[in-house]
C-alpha cells in the first residue's frame, strides 16, 4: 500500500492498511493467516451476487462482471499511468521483482497498464514506471513500459511517499520532456490481482465527473468490534459494538490497486483519496491482496490460479492449434473459435501478444511442447500459464505413457497425445480430466 501522507486539513492520502484488518490478528502464524484469508474469500464469494465473481478474461468488464461501456474522455485529457516501484524494501527485499505465477509484480502492473491503454484510455495517455533501481527499470522495459529516467535519490528514501515521488515525476516529465500530465492513474505493483476492468471503471467514473476514484473492498471484520488492552484488561476501542455483525455500518478499505485523480487536485489537496469527493469502485476481496511479506505472495498466487477455468464438458471437440511463433507472426486477432495455445519462449514477449490477439477467443486451452518432461516444475509452469492466460491447462504427451498420465491425472490435468508438436493445425481432445 501507499506510505502514509503527511496530515492535511483538507485531504488524506492513501495510508498503509494493517494486515490485521484482513487476517484477524497481526501475530498469527503464516499458515493460519493463509487459511483465514482463503476462507474469507470463500465467504465473500458466497455472500456476493454470482455475477460479481463469474469467470472473466482480460476482456474489458466492470467490477460487477458487466460489459464495460467505452471509457470516457475529457477534452485535452492527458493521463499519466504511474507504477511506483522503489528498489529498497525493508519488509520484503526485492519486493517489486518477486513473482506471482512466474511474472514479477512490476510485470503484472505493466501488463494491466498496457491492456488499459489498448482498451479505451485517451491516445495521449502514457505508461511510466517510476523507480530508482536499474534492475526494476530493465524489467519494466522488458514488459513494454516507459522508464525515461531513474527516480532521484531524495525521493527514494524509506520515508518517501508515493505522493512526493509522483508529483516529482509529473514535474520532471514536464520540464525535461515537455509532456504535461493532466491526471494520474496510480497502479501499485503490490496489487497483482488487479484487472484491467478495475482500471477502466475507475477512469470512466473519473471522466464522468468524479474528482477522484479508487478501488475499495468490503471490510470483513467491522472495526467497531476492535478491543484494546489496557493494564492487562480488555475494553472496547470504540464503545459497545452492535450485538450482530449484520447491524454494523458497512465499511470498506482501499485496496491499493487503482487511484485516479487530477494533477491540480493532487497538488492542492496533497492526497490520492479526497474525503467527500472520491468515488469508490468496489472490487471483491479476492482481488485485493496487498503484497507486504512472503506469505502475501503465497496468498496471491493461490488466488491467481483460481482464474484458470475448470475442465469443460461436451466430449471431444476441434481446437485450433496455435504456437507462440504463430502469435508473434500474426497481426490480426484470432477468430473466436476454440484455441489450443502451445507455449514456449519468454513471458514478456508472449503475454502482450496473447492479450492483443486472443481478446475475442472465449474458449482457450494452453499446453507445453510435447517433449516437455512430466515433472513438478513443468506442471507448475503450465498451471501458472493457465492462470495468466485464463485458459484450460492441457498436457501434451508425445506418445501414450500410462505412468505420465497417472501423474497428470493426480493434478486434475487433461492429457492430449500428439506425435509431434507441428504435425497438425487442428487437434481433438475432450476437455475433461484424465
Amino acid at each position: 500500500m501507499l506510505a502514509p501522507s503527511p496530515p492535511s486539513p483538507v485531504g488524506v492520502g492513501p495510508g498503509r492498511r494493517h494486515k490485521a484488518s484482513r487476517s484477524g490478528g497481526g501475530d498469527r502464524a503464516p499458515g493460519e493467516r493463509l487459511r483465514d484469508v482463503l476462507h474469507s474469500c470463500v465467504r465473500e464469494q458466497r455472500r456476493s451476487e454470482p455475477h460479481v465473481h463469474e469467470h472473466r478474461r482480460a476482456r474489458v468488464v466492470t467490477a460487477h462482471g458487466e460489459p464495460l461501456a467505452p471509457a470516457g474522455d475529457l477534452p485535452g485529457s492527458r493521463p499519466l499511468l504511474v507504477i511506483p516501484a522503489r528498489g529498497g524494501s525493508r519488509g520484503l527485499v526485492g519486493k517489486n521483482l518477486r513473482t506471482v505465477c512466474g511474472v514479477s509484480l512490476v510485470g503484472h502492473a505493466v501488463r494491466v497498464g498496457r491492456q488499459a491503454l489498448a482498451n479505451g484510455l485517451p491516445a495521449d495517455a502514457r505508461l511510466v514506471v517510476d523507480t530508482d533501481d536499474p534492475a526494476i527499470a530493465d524489467e519494466a522495459r522488458r514488459w513494454g513500459a516507459d522508464v525515461p529516467f531513474l527516480r532521484d535519490a531524495d525521493l527514494a528514501r524509506d520515508d518517501s511517499t508515493s505522493l512526493a515521488s509522483t508529483l516529482g515525476l509529473v514535474d520532471r516529465l514536464d520540464v525535461e520532456q515537455g509532456w504535461a500530465a493532466t491526471s494520474v492513474v496510480l497502479l501499485q505493483p503490490t496489487s497483482p490481482l488487479r484487472e484491467v476492468g478495475d482500471v477502466l471503471e475507475c477512469w470512466r467514473r473519473f471522466t464522468d465527473g468524479a474528482a477522484a476514484t479508487t478501488t475499495v473492498f468490503p471490510a470483513e471484520h467491522p472495526p467497531g468490534k476492535a478491543l484494546r488492552v489496557v493494564d492487562g484488561r480488555l475494553s472496547w476501542r470504540y464503545g459497545l459494538p452492535p450485538a450482530r455483525r449484520q447491524d454494523a455500518t458497512p465499511l470498506v478499505f482501499e485496496s491499493g490497486a487503482v487511484y485516479v485523480v487530477g494533477v491540480e487536485d493532487l497538488r492542492a489537496r496533497g492526497a490520492f483519496v479526497l474525503p467527500g469527493a472520491s468515488v469508490p469502485v468496489h472490487v471483491p476481496v479476492e482481488r485485493s491482496t496487498d503484497i507486504d511479506g512472503p506469505i502475501d505472495l503465497t496468498i496471491a498466487e493461490t488466488l491467481y490460479r483460481r482464474r484458470a477455468p475448470g475442465p469443460g464438458g461436451g466430449g471431444a471437440r476441434a481446437w485450433a492449434l496455435v504456437t507462440s511463433e504463430d502469435l508473434a507472426a500474426r497481426e490480426a486477432p484470432l477468430p473466436g473459435e476454440p484455441v489450443l495455445l502451445e507455449v514456449s519462449g519468454a513471458l514478456p514477449d508472449l503475454l502482450p501478444a496473447a492479450d492483443r490477439l486472443l481478446a475475442g477467443v472465449t474458449e482457450r486451452a494452453v499446453t507445453l511442447p510435447p517433449d516437455r518432461p512430466v515433472d513438478r516444475e513443468g506442471i507448475e509452469h503450465l498451471l501458472d500459464l493457465a492462470a495468466l492466460l485464463e485458459a484450460q491447462p492441457v498436457w501434451s504427451l508425445p506418445a501414450k505413457d500410462g505412468c505420465s498420465r497417472q501423474v497428470l491425472s493426480s493434478h486434475g490435468l487433461p492429457t492430449l497425445v500428439r506425435r509431434t508438436s507441428r504435425s497438425c493445425k487442428q487437434v481433438h481432445f475432450p476437455m475433461e480430466a484424465s
